[in-house]
Formats: C-alpha cells, sequence, structure tokens
C-alpha cells in the first residue's frame, strides 16, 4: 500500500492541501514503512495531482484543510482522503501504522 502526505520542506503536514507542492510517499507492508520518496510537483492543482498520485499507485492521501470540490476528485480517483490533520510527518505516520486515524 502506497500513502501520500502532503507537506512542507520541514517534513509537516501542509496546512491547506491546495498549497501543497511536495508529498512524501510511504511504501507500507506488514503494517510498517519499507520505504519512502518525496516527490515535488508543481502546484497544478487537485485535477491534476490527483490523478498523479493515483498513476503512481497512491490509495490514501494524509493532509489538512481541504474543500468538498477537492475531496470528490480525489475520491473520483480511487484516494482515500484523511484530511484536518497537521504536525510533523514521522508523528502523522506512526498514528496512521497504530490504527489511530478515521476516515
Amino acid at each position: 500500500m502506497k500513502i501520500a502526505i502532503s507537506c512542507d520542506e520541514d517534513e509537516k503536514v501542509i496546512e491547506n492541501l491546495s498549497d501543497a507542492e511536495l508529498y512524501r510517499v510511504y511504501d507500507i507492508e506488514d503494517g510498517s514503512v519499507k520505504g519512502s520518496e518525496l516527490i515535488r510537483t508543481i502546484n497544478a492543482g487537485h485535477n491534476i495531482i490527483a490523478p498523479f498520485l493515483a498513476d503512481k499507485s497512491v490509495e490514501a492521501l494524509i493532509c489538512g484543510n481541504v474543500d468538498k470540490h477537492a475531496k470528490r476528485i480525489y475520491a473520483r480517483h480511487g484516494l482515500i482522503l484523511y484530511s484536518e490533520k497537521s504536525g510533523l510527518l514521522k508523528d502523522i505516520i506512526e498514528d496512521f501504522l497504530s490504527g489511530n486515524f478515521e476516515y
């Protein structure tokens, strides 16, 4: 499973998904992180980023604030969206792996 988190240069969840240009993509296997990569994009909008992430086999996106329109776009591309998250990526991914996330 691949999970993407929208982030800033300091490896924190970016407050607004619409401002995201960086995504940390984690490869999850057997309940643990097997690897990750930082992907830099241009701020191209949700209609470009959603299929881009889906093409990279990302199944879920963890992010900060997002509007209902964007949620529909990501859902249309098969991504589960976990929004309203904040903090350091290392803490976020640990919470995700421990099952402390709500959809």
